[in-house]
């Protein structure tokens, strides 16, 4: 039996050699990031964002979310940030900007509208939410109105108040049409699907290193890997060859 040791280090060679690019990678990719700098959940540094993306761009098409599943000659990614954090504005957006890149941030509903205090004080304000929304790079969409976990015994209204007052909220505070969701620790339960894939045009979750994106994905529930690792590793996460294998780095 071949060790876990023994396949890291095969996967890194192959990595550093891009050898797996000569292998079919035809299946499209989503992205989620969180914190980019150096303090936050899942936080890398502006400097590695920037050898992601431009590698990203290189090999691959960034793609709007909504096109994510479209067919085409050349693979897609899509780039996905959650929370609504700051960092975002100041160490993202100029890179995306940079490389023309599209991206969607999925926000706090109940912090947008003012109806929950930011009490991490690392949240863009409703203003800064309002600037970006004018850059046609970017998307806005809901990460629920408290940001809690769908599966835990939610009741109706409950729920409505996570996923359909977090969109009215959104819109209306930013004067937006909110058409994407992302279900907060990437975790939701069939009341919950049927819920978003009532109210919106796509929702996004986890499980992107197992998972192919096609025609056939459901789009309420379209994983996605985590971009928060060295760029050796996301070459190799977003490779047809890594998910055939359902290895992890």
């Amino acid at each position: 039996m071949i060790g876990k040791r023994t396949i890291r280090t095969s996967l890194q060679i192959l990595s550093a050699a891009d050898l797996y690019q000569r292998l079919p990678d035809n299946h499209n990719n989503i992205i989620m990031y969180h914190a980019i700098g150096n303090d936050g959940y899942d936080a890398i540094t502006p400097k590695l964002f920037k050898r992601q993306i431009y590698w990203l761009k290189k090999h691959y098409e960034i793609t709007p979310l909504n096109r994510i599943t479209e067919p085409g000659k050349k693979k897609k990614i899509a780039l996905t940030f959650d929370d609504g954090l700051t960092s975002f504005l100041t160490n993202a957006l100029p890179i995306l900007r940079e490389t023309n890149s599209p991206a969607t941030v999925f926000v706090i509903g109940g912090v947008v509208c003012g109806r929950h205090a930011d009490k991490s004080n690392r949240l863009m304000t409703k203003q800064q939410l309002l600037e970006i929304s004018r850059d046609p790079l970017i998307e806005i969409g809901s990460h629920t109105m408290t940001h809690s976990r769908l599966t835990e015994s939610q009741n109706y209204h409950k729920l409505k108040t996570e996923v359909i007052d977090s969109l009215m909220a959104i819109e209306d505070a930013i004067g937006i049409t909110v058409d994407s969701f992302c279900y907060p620790f990437n975790c939701f339960n069939k009341e919950a699907r049927e819920m978003v894939s009532a109210h919106y045009k796509l929702a996004v979750c986890g499980g992107g290193h197992q998972a192919f994106i096609n025609n056939d994905s459901d789009p309420w529930s379209l994983p996605r890997i985590n971009g928060a690792t060295n760029l050796m590793a996301l070459k190799l996460r977003v490779s047809d060859f890594y998910k055939h294998y359902n290895l992890v780095t």
